[in-house]
């Protein structure tokens, strides 16, 4: 087993996946000195500047170029800095990239790597979490890993893929979260691979099930194991890891077993993923009790006191499922 860091082993996984393949590449704004988080270091040195192509300060650009490369059988990773800018490349990746498979028959293996959310006192404008956004767009899959381990597995799945996948990675991860990665037997066996819409259970439970992705998965760990401590409330904790494709069996499963449900996310609460996933809990079985929690509706704010007023944490999860299990219908 290998011990890396998030960041270091999406670096590994690229590596790994263009010395198999010829065919992929990455491209995106200082990719060949790193980018901005430095997960692409060391890659154009091995690799070239073919294959490690700089772009101009475009994602409309980069995105197009990455869609004409892919028609013509290549496999582009693309790098945009920050996911707030996935905004300036919308319309490529909704009205082509997503919807080519089908218009022509034809998918488009492109992967869009971003790094997204808060905690880095970023701003409005560095600081966002856009799957809401894109969960209304058919053609795509959405990937948000909370492990160096997924981070690894997902990320190769995600370049074997024949469709587009956007592939979102929390950048308080990047070099602050370590975890094992498989090696030896495992990798040549392929076993390092993870299939999209299987989440992952990270804690069993019965009093309450905690659904969750990418960090506040990690946060809702965390805060199972502290109301077990101290309360001696036993929450499941499931990992949902692909939002698109989307594990229902496994969610309506541990639902139904637990009846009290608690999704949370660091989107905005008011018209967030957790209001889809709560319909899905809500009707498969109308007896499950259904709360969500995310980030407050404004703009991310750059004062750290106020960022964390207005972001999710562990001691939230706490308060909200204890508020979850006393909370009684009028």
């Amino acid at each position: 087993m290998r011990t890396l860091y998030f960041g270091k082993a999406i670096n590994v996984a690229l590596a790994e996946e263009m010395e198999k393949d010829s065919s992929v590449y990455i491209i995106g704004q200082d990719v060949g000195y790193g980018g901005v988080y430095g997960i692409t270091k060391g890659l154009r040195k091995k690799f070239g500047e073919e294959r490690v192509l700089d772009a101009p300060l475009s994602e409309n650009l980069i995105l197009g170029h990455a869609a004409g490369s892919a028609l013509l059988g290549r496999r582009p990773v693309v790098e945009i800095q920050f996911s707030d800018f996935l905004s300036v490349g919308f319309p490529m990746i909704t009205q082509l990239i997503a919807s080519y498979r089908w218009r022509s028959g034809t998918g488009l293996p492109i992967v869009i790597r971003a790094p997204y959310g808060g905690g880095k006192n970023g701003g409005p404008f560095h600081s966002q979490c856009p799957e809401s956004w894109f969960l209304n767009v058919p053609g795509l899959k959405i990937v948000i890993p909370s492990t160096p381990a997924d981070a690894y597995g997902l990320l190769k799945t995600a370049i074997a893929d024949p469709d587009p996948v956007l592939y979102l990675e929390h950048k308080k991860l990047y070099w602050e979260k370590k975890g094992e990665l498989p090696d030896g037997l495992a990798a040549f066996l392929g076993e390092t691979a993870i299939s999209f819409g299987k989440a992952a259970i990270r804690r069993y439970g019965h009093d309450c099930l905690i659904v969750s992705y990418g960090l506040t998965a990690l946060m809702a760990e965390e805060a199972a194991k502290v109301l077990w401590e101290k309360n001696e409330i036993s929450c499941a904790v499931l990992d949902l890891r692909t939002l698109m494709p989307l594990d229902e069996q496994e969610m309506i499963r541990f639902a139904n077993s637990c009846g009290k449900v608690l999704i949370v996310h660091e989107a905005p609460k008011v018209w967030g993923p957790g209001a889809w996933l709560a319909q899905i809990v809500r009707e498969a079985n109308h007896h499950v009790r259904v709360g969500i929690l995310g980030s407050q509706y404004t703009l991310s704010p750059f004062s750290p006191p106020l960022e964390e007023f207005y972001l999710p944490n562990s001691e939230k999860i706490v308060q909200a499922v204890k508020d979850l299990l006393t909370w009684r219908k009028k």
